[in-house]
């Protein structure tokens, strides 16, 4: 007891195998330490060292512990986080603790990353493309920091589907309904350019106005009408990263009517079609972070989709069949993100997961 490795009494009473072990075990923790020592360096850096901890956290400081959260959660070391007492985390909507779930099976995080952050709510989230021993996948990541502490993780995970037994594709989500745009890494390349592009202050819209005018579209599904949503005439929305507005070379969902090409149409024409009709409610809406100096608002709501419809009636086309995936019941668990200038909106990018009928979100 208490002797050196260098001591000569020790190499005479142990096997040079057992001395050789011991010290590689020593330097093995020695590297894990300092390891976690940087990591913990980095979050000081970006404004969460302990004699700071009281302080504000500007949007450096949230990007930091965003950035510092993924470091961790590749390293599968949740301990290189600094985490309030009482945190509370999720990952599609079902509480886990930090270091299981995803934490053992993401293996890198993609170029496509895209940051919000709202220093007055103390939250900060990201777009990320992750890879999970070989399955791609597109993370949303919310945080929320108390004293600069994490207090708060919701994350929700979209995984692209692989080939299965006979070549069929698979859901890696458990469950049996696709969404109807699945996701493939191939449209993860890089975020739009409006996303992290700053506002001018010209342009800037009132937090109270960004929630209003996002929680509008959600009406405007709900009522099958673009009726007071405040929608931009150069609106875009991407759903699982494939545009799904102003693009007539998606799918059509009934060859019966060729001419009706849902995706072609514009994202206030899209709501008018009455084609979203087979969503019966838009719930559990939330708008954790609001971001006005980059003009985005970052949402987390639930779609139900009872399933009840076979056909939608669309206005001066006909009865058009309803796809498969929307003929049984499902609930889409969402993470959209607005882009907001001017009052208006301009870009809708989001993220569906499918879940249970009716689920809850983990947070209402």
């Amino acid at each position: 007891m208490g002797h050196r490795l260098g001591d000569r009494r020790v190499s005479a009473q142990f096997p040079k195998t057992l001395i050789w072990g011991l010290a590689l075990s020593m330097l093995a923790a020695l590297f894990a330490y300092s390891e976690n020592f940087l990591s913990r360096r980095a979050f000081a850096a970006a404004g969460g060292g302990a004699g700071a901890m009281d302080q504000g956290c500007d949007r450096a400081c949230l990007d930091g512990i965003v950035n510092q959260y993924l470091v961790a959660l590749v390293a599968h070391d949740p301990s290189q986080l600094y985490l309030n007492k009482g945190w509370k985390a999720t990952e599609t909507g079902q509480a886990v603790r930090l270091g299981e779930g995803m934490w053992k099976s993401v293996d890198q995080i993609g170029i496509y990353q895209l940051h919000f952050a709202d220093p007055d709510a103390a939250e900060a989230g990201i777009l990320a493309l992750t890879d999970e021993h070989g399955v791609p996948g597109v993370l949303a990541l919310r945080l929320k920091m108390h004293s600069r502490k994490i207090s708060e993780v919701e994350s929700i995970v979209v995984r692209q589907d692989i080939p299965g037994q006979g070549g069929n594709l698979t859901t890696s989500t458990m469950f049996a309904v696709n969404p109807l745009t699945p996701i493939d890494r191939k449209w993860f390349i890089l975020p739009d350019p409006l996303f992290p592009d700053g506002v001018a202050h010209a342009q800037r819209t009132p937090r109270d106005r960004m929630i209003a005018a996002a929680d509008a579209y959600f009406d405007g599904i709900e009522r099958s009408s673009s009726a007071g949503v405040p929608i931009d005439g150069s609106c875009i929305r991407r759903d699982n990263g494939v545009q799904t507005t102003n693009n007539p070379g998606v799918s059509l969902i009934d060859p019966a009517f060729p001419s009706f090409k849902v995706f072609g149409l514009d994202c206030a024409a899209q709501l008018d079609s009455r084609f979203y009709s087979v969503i019966s409610k838009v719930r559990a809406r939330r708008y954790p972070i609001v971001d006005d100096e980059r003009g985005i608002v970052f949402a987390i709501v639930l779609f139900d989709h009872p399933g009840d419809k076979l056909t939608v009636e669309v206005p001066g086309v006909g009865a058009v069949a309803v796809a498969p995936t929307y003929r049984v019941p499902s609930s889409y668990l969402v993470a959209a993100v607005f882009k907001i200038l001017s009052g208006k909106i301009v870009r809708i990018e989001l993220l569906e997961r499918v879940v249970p009928y009716g689920m809850p979100s983990g947070w209402n």
